[in-house]
C-alpha cells in the first residue's frame, strides 16, 4: 500500500464546505513497518467574514477539543484494524 485517502463531507451537520480528510500511509520516520495516520478536520463557517482573525479563533475555540477527540478515535480505530489483522494471521 502506498496511500489510502478518505473524506467525509459535512460531518455531523457541519456547515457546507466542512470535511474530515484522513490519510493512512507508510511512515517516513518509522521504517520499515511504521504507519502514518493524518487527520485534517476542515471547518467552514456560516459567517460572512471568515477571513477575520476573530472568526477563525472562535471556530478554533469551539471545535478544537472535539476535533482532537475525533482524531484520536480515528487513529485508535486504524490501529485496532492492524491488531485484528495480526490475530487473524
Amino acid at each position: 500500500m502506498t496511500s489510502l485517502k478518505m473524506s467525509q463531507l459535512r460531518p455531523s451537520g457541519a456547515p457546507e464546505g466542512s470535511a474530515v480528510n484522513i490519510t493512512v500511509e507508510p511512515s517516513n520516520r518509522i521504517t520499515p513497518f511504521g504507519v502514518y495516520v493524518g487527520v485534517n478536520n476542515h471547518f467552514a463557517s456560516e459567517k460572512l467574514d471568515v477571513r477575520s482573525a476573530e472568526c477563525l479563533m472562535e471556530l478554533f475555540e469551539l471545535n478544537f477539543d472535539g476535533s482532537i477527540k475525533m482524531s484520536d478515535s480515528i487513529v485508535e480505530h486504524v490501529m485496532s484494524l492492524a491488531k485484528t489483522n495480526k490475530r487473524l494471521s
